[in-house]
């Protein structure tokens, strides 16, 4: 199952798997944790 959501919490960031940033309609990383 894969979950698709966004938040600015930190405490939820850090426990994701995956995490991509997106600035200004761009993706500017995508890190695998």
């Amino acid at each position: 199952i894969t979950f698709l959501f966004s938040t600015h919490d930190a405490r939820v960031v850090k426990k994701a798997r995956r995490v991509i940033t997106i600035e200004d309609g761009k993706v500017v990383s995508d890190e695998t944790r």
